[in-house]
Formats: structure tokens, sequence, C-alpha cells
């Protein structure tokens, strides 16, 4: 794991202001967000770019065992909207209506919106 690097630490942010924390809660990897919610620089409500949170990610992915450990945390809000006004929940709907998926490398793209940025 590259988080015992000197260098990159939980709290290190990519160009989308998503830290490794998101990402493990968004891939429903509930060893790793375990693990990091045991570091002090971590801070699960943290928003990326868009306005959305560990916990949005690991919703819109249908990651539930993810999002009970995130719903027991105090800086965790569940109904923090994002930048286009979605709630977690929708994520979580979405999810459900086309049924979980595995994360791709760059997969990035929020539904109903192409790699084109348009609808």
């Amino acid at each position: 794991m590259h988080l015992g690097l000197g260098d990159v630490t939980p709290a290190t942010a990519d160009k989308n202001c998503r830290a490794p924390f998101s990402w493990a809660a968004g891939n429903g990897r509930g060893g790793v967000v375990k693990m990091l919610l045991g570091r002090e620089e971590v801070a699960p409500g943290t928003e990326d770019k868009n306005g959305r949170t560990p916990f949005s990610w690991a919703a819109g992915r249908g990651h539930i065992r993810v999002v009970e450990m995130l719903l027991e945390q105090e800086e965790v809000t569940p109904d923090t909207p994002d930048k286009l006004g979605q709630r977690p929940l929708l994520w979580a709907v979405f999810s459900a209506v086309r049924g979980p998926r595995r994360a791709r490398r760059g997969d990035c793209q929020e539904p109903g919106i192409g790699r084109d940025g348009k609808t």
C-alpha cells in the first residue's frame, strides 16, 4: 500500500479533490475504509470538486457495508447535496436501478452524463 510512503497520506487528494479515503469508500473497500478511519488526518466528510463525499460515493455504488461504517462517524452528514443538488439517497437509487458496478480506472462519470460532458 502506497500510504506507507512519506509523501503519500490518506489526505493527499488527486486532481478531482478525491483522497484515498474517498476512493476506498466509493469502491467498497471496507477494510481500507476501516483502517483509514483510525487515522487522524482522514476527514470522512470531505467533499470532492463536485461536492460529493465518500458517503455519497459509497451509497451511489451500492456499498452497504461501507455506508453503515460511515454512518457511525460524527463527521458524516448523510443528506449533504453535491454541487448539482443531488443527495446520496438519489445516488443510491441510481445504483439500485442500474445495479452495482465495478469501478474502472478513470471512471468518474456521473449517471446520465456522457464522456463528452453532455446528457
